[in-house]
């Protein structure tokens, strides 16, 4: 204080406040030394000191000091935050190429998918055509004239979750989690109670058929294909045409699956691995080319969407045939 206020040579007037200065002024009034400070006047008599020039360099480095230190941690907070939503975006581009795959090479040719106007699009560009896309939006057709729904966030900001539940119950796919999650639903056309009655039904058809193909001597069967048949969890397409082929070729099944990931439970199984013989790995060419050709000769729904040879990790070949989603209920049903 001492070094920066000294009082001026001199009392002051009784009738007003000291005045404070740099220091002394040699000068006289009206000058200045080489080097002193100037004193400028104040109000009600008094002067008010300026800095001289080594104090505002000094200040002026504090002041661009602090600058630098809130651009920096203006950076790091925005380098942060750059950083954590890159990885949200990246995973919820993945999630959304996901459900568009799986959509796109599941869903059958004459399958309707509701989905929301993005997601459409992205159907559309990966091959589906037009008159299979029902769009999601205000004012739209409602959702229960489509047989599946790819439900995204924009669809549950749109229908809300209460109406989610009646129009779409079942699930048949799932991918991501939280509000990035993309599920695809089967669409319940006279509402949950009707389609949980018609599953039940459909469900007591297909564990008799699999009875059925269980006392056949001309399929073999793995021990996970036995319980799955058992326990009524195979497509009833699949069910009808191992039957046919059955008649034609002794046939062995290693398994069935293809029910989606992260599917409901009950959701049937759409596709099934065959192979010659329990004891033989290999497939001939002749009977590649028989089960092909029996497959292509069959009518909708009963043709299957692919047939391929697929090697296993076991040394054996297998031919997987698939139907696509969703699975017809009530196939089996004596009025069909």
């Amino acid at each position: 204080w001492d070094a920066w206020y000294r009082p001026q040579a001199g009392p002051a007037p009784a009738s007003q406040p000291p005045v404070l200065g740099w220091r002394d002024d040699p000068a006289g009034p009206g000058g200045s030394a080489a080097g002193d400070e100037i004193v400028s006047p104040g109000p009600a008599g008094h002067r008010w000191p300026q800095l001289s020039t080594v104090a505002l360099v000094a200040l002026a480095l504090l002041a661009a000091g602090s600058l630098v230190v809130a651009l920096t941690r203006s950076s790091a907070q925005g380098t942060h935050s750059r950083g954590t939503t890159r990885p949200a975006a990246a995973t919820a581009a993945r999630i959304r190429a996901q459900a568009v795959s799986w959509v796109a090479s599941q869903a059958g040719s004459q399958t309707v998918v509701a989905c929301d106007p993005a997601m459409c699009r992205a159907l559309a560009a990966r091959g589906m055509h037009r008159a299979q896309l029902l769009e999601v939006r205000p004012g739209g057709p409602p959702v229960r004239k489509a047989n599946l729904i790819v439900v995204t966030e924009a669809v549950r900001k749109q229908l809300g979750s209460d109406l989610l539940a009646q129009d779409a119950p079942l699930r048949q796919a799932a991918f991501g989690t939280g509000s990035a999650q993309i599920s695809v639903g089967l669409i319940a056309p006279h509402g949950p109670a009707a389609l949980a009655a018609t599953l039940s039904a459909d469900l007591t058809a297909r564990k008799e058929s699999g009875a059925t193909l269980l006392s056949s001597s001309r399929i073999s069967l793995s021990r996970g294909a036995r319980s799955q048949l058992i326990a009524g969890q195979v497509d009833s397409r699949l069910l009808v045409v191992l039957a046919r082929l059955a008649a034609q070729h002794p046939i062995y099944i290693l398994g069935f699956g293809d029910a989606g990931p992260h599917a409901s439970a009950g959701v049937p199984l759409r596709s099934a691995e065959l192979a010659q013989s329990r004891s033989d790995p290999t497939i001939s060419a002749g009977f590649a080319k028989s089960v092909r050709a029996f497959l292509a000769a069959q009518n909708a729904p009963y043709r299957p969407a692919e047939l391929s040879a697929v090697p296993l990790g076991t040394g054996r070949t297998v031919l997987v045939v698939e139907y696509p989603a969703p699975s017809p209920l009530l196939l089996l049903s004596p009025h069909r």
